[in-house]
């Protein structure tokens, strides 16, 4: 390499000629923040290249050398540029308490802006849970990082991973066989069975669906709802041209805000009184073969992911709101300067059966404000909002008329308008204004699990639900998968499932619309982690002798293989079982070698020496 690093000639498949000439790879790492990941990643890489191929600081820069000048001319020199982030990354901060990051004389971003500069190829490499940074979080000259597609890289599937980033970077010894889908990922955590992001191998050239092997998805049965309310979500499933799959979220609340621009108040307490349910897809796998066959994933390539940026104003009709009336934007698009134009006033409607009204069919809303039992018109005012976080405040007081002095709440009626995307919006205002001083009440957030989750902002990455069942010849399995994103979003997947073999079996392409509010109450969290036993079939496979009786593995590799046997074992045959047996049942589903932990009639036994 120029500049400290010897060039040499890598072999590597290319589109327009069989060889092609490849620098060397500039590895960039905060030493307080993904050390240890990143040496095993510079020996692996340096194994297939030569360490004077991989510019890594701590032994490629000589002592009284221009520790500047050579990491710049270095990255002009390579041809990759891998930026290793872990947990850390973004948050390093000095003594003061400011973030290195935002400092110009940062390493790391001068490292990071020297290679986008120069047009390097750069990968990010998200290791040990790390998520890509947000643009609005990087320096303006080093934003463009978050337009580069990651791969990722954990402790327990170290292996297989950098095998997968081998083989895109086209290193000698790679397998170059591998076209298709881009392997990305990012760290989510432990679903119901259980959840990690890996990288998705795409299909072998070559390689054909395994004979007999189909995979489809479905919209989970819902429970079944009586009359339903304006603010419930339900998923609704149909199939366009082709049979291609779509699932939507249909909210009452939030067409009704759009169709007939127009807004009224909401009784709530709570942070939201808009619900947002995650969906819950179905993914059959059947195998129509003569032989039982092993899944191990379930994977989500996420095509496009666009999120709805669109605002949506909610209105709180609470006592505890004495005299101001709270807006709260539960959509994602900004909603600026707010203003209340008031120009009547009213008495709300006493009877809730009259005052309960049906839109559309069967969905129904309380508006207690839509026929109030008295009515003054006024000159109209207009109230500006202040805010107070992300609520909006209208405050009231002195503006209520005469005569009001002994209702609970007041009918204001009007118009809300709002600015968005530099354009004027304008909705019809009905609703109720509280006129008694309130009491304390207080109320507790609800906690929810997912099994996927699927990142709103990124594309072109696949989401993987690792999991193990063996399906009998002519059964069909179907495992339901819990989706959740951070915002409302409309995604388009492509689904398919992965065998222990390494086998991709297509599935469908689908379309998913995702209804998320901006103040839910529900907090959502990764399934708790379950582990996983090795279908009885892949330990026969290997354990000639019959002594194991079960393999319980953690596909994430937080916890140990258990292995139990039928029968106590003598030394010896604890040794071929630790280093032949159990690393054969492991290769066969594709487990990386782990920490192993055996237990016989007579308790632990066989422990590694």
């Amino acid at each position: 390499m120029r500049a400290g690093l010897h060039r040499r000639l890598w072999h590597a498949l290319s589109p327009d000629r069989g060889e092609a000439a490849v620098a060397g790879i500039f590895v960039s790492y905060r030493r307080d923040d993904a050390a240890h990941v990143t040496g095993r990643i510079a020996d692996a890489l340096a194994a297939r290249v030569g360490r004077e191929n991989v510019f890594v600081d701590v032994d490629s820069v000589a002592p009284g050398e221009d520790f500047v000048r050579k990491i710049e001319t270095t990255i002009r020199g390579s041809d990759i540029f891998l930026a290793v982030i872990g947990a850390n990354w973004l948050s390093a901060s000095t003594a003061q308490g400011q973030r290195r990051i935002d400092l110009p004389g940062d390493f790391i971003r001068l490292e990071v802006g020297t290679a986008l500069a120069a047009g390097v190829r750069v990968i990010p490499v998200l290791v040990d849970g790390a998520s890509m940074p947000r643009a609005e979080d990087l320096p303006e000259d080093i934003r463009q990082l978050v337009r580069h597609n990651a791969v990722f890289i954990n402790h327990t599937t170290f292996a297989r991973d950098m095998r997968e980033l081998i083989d895109q970077l086209k290193l000698p010894g790679s397998a170059r066989r591998r076209a298709g889908i881009n392997p990305l990922a990012m760290p989510i955590g432990a679903g119901a069975i259980v959840l990690s992001m890996l990288a998705l191998a795409a299909w072998p050239k070559g390689a054909s669906t395994p004979t007999g092997i189909s995979s489809s998805v479905s919209l989970a049965e819902q429970d079944a709802i009586g009359a339903r309310w304006i603010t419930q979500t339900e998923f609704k499933a149909e199939r366009g041209a082709g049979g291609r799959l779509s699932i939507r979220a249909d909210m009452p609340y939030r067409d009704r805000v759009r169709d007939e621009k127009r807004i009224d108040g909401l009784e709530f307490l709570g942070s939201s009184p808009l619900s947002a349910p995650m969906p819950v897809l179905t993914v059959h796998v059947t195998n129509a073969s003569a032989a039982p066959v092993i899944v191990s994933e379930i994977q989500f390539e996420v095509i496009e992911a666009v999120p709805d940026k669109t605002p949506l104003p909610v209105l709180r009709e609470s006592q505890v709101d004495y005299r101001r009336l709270h807006m709260m934007n539960e959509g994602w698009g900004d909603l600026d300067a707010p203003r209340l134009t008031i120009s009547a006033w009213g008495l709300p409607e006493g009877e809730f059966d009259r005052a309960r009204k049906v839109w559309r069919g069967d969905i129904s809303v309380s508006e207690p404000c839509a026929e109030p039992s008295r009515r003054i018109d006024i000159a109209p005012i207009s109230i500006d909002a202040t805010f107070v976080a992300d609520t909006a405040v209208f405050d009231l007081e002195g503006k209520m008329p005469a005569g009001f002095d002994d209702a609970k709440f007041v009918c204001a009626i009007g118009e809300l308008s709002y600015v968005h995307g530099g354009k004027t919006e304008t909705l019809a205002l009905r609703t109720r204004i509280s006129n008694q001083r309130p009491l304390s009440i207080a109320a507790s957030p609800i906690i929810e699990t997912y099994d996927l989750y699927l990142d709103p902002d990124r594309e072109g990455y696949a989401a993987v639900l690792p999991f193990m069942a063996e399906i009998a010849a002519g059964a069909t399995i179907a495992l339901p998968v819990r989706i959740y994103t951070d915002k409302s979003s409309d995604f388009r997947l492509r689904q398919s499932v992965r065998t222990v073999a390494g086998e991709v079996v297509p599935g469908e392409d689908m379309n998913l619309q995702i209804f998320v509010t901006r103040n839910s109450a529900v907090g959502w969290a990764p399934e708790q982690l379950r582990l996983t036993v090795v279908p009885p079939s892949a330990v026969a496979a290997v354990d000639k002798d019959g002594v194991v009786e079960s393999v319980t593995i953690d596909p994430l590799g937080e916890a140990a293989v258990q292995v139990v046997l039928k029968r106590d074992l003598a030394p010896g045959a604890c040794e071929k079982l630790l280093n032949e047996t159990v690393p054969g049942i492991l290769a066969k589903v594709g487990v990386p070698d782990s920490p192993v932990e055996v237990s016989g009639p007579s308790g632990p036994a066989c422990k590694p020496g």
